[in-house]
């Protein structure tokens, strides 16, 4: 799970820097839990925890899809740039985006990606 929201921090920074950039908007969607099997490898007693979670709060796999539209058809709609979505509503920056970090996160995927691009 910590890989996971640190891989959701990365991606925002990612994107705050591209639209810093390029002239092509770029938004984020986080889907919140989902009914799939992803977390089912968590150590106990997380698992638990997570199965019990998915059950309460998780939505389906289709739900999430329709989301993702209802995303995508707002960003179009409303020319909307670096916005956040969480499950089915406009998100706030939740995430502290410290001064320099997209710049910093854009430098070292560069780097990191340069010898496979």
């Amino acid at each position: 799970m910590k890989a996971l929201a640190r891989a959701q921090w990365a991606n925002r920074m990612v994107l705050h820097a591209w639209n810093e950039r390029a002239s092509a908007p770029a938004s984020t969607y986080t889907p919140g839990l989902v009914r799939t099997k992803i977390l089912a490898d968590e150590p106990m007693p997380r698992r638990a925890l997570v199965a019990v979670a998915i059950r309460v709060i998780g939505v389906s796999p289709e739900r999430a899809a329709d989301n993702v539209v209802a995303a995508a058809d707002d960003v179009v709609a409303k020319g909307r740039r670096d916005a956040y979505y969480w499950i089915n509503k406009l998100g706030t920056n939740r995430l502290a985006i410290p001064d320099g970090a997209p710049a910093r996160v854009w430098e070292l995927t560069n780097k990191l990606l340069a010898p496979f691009l």
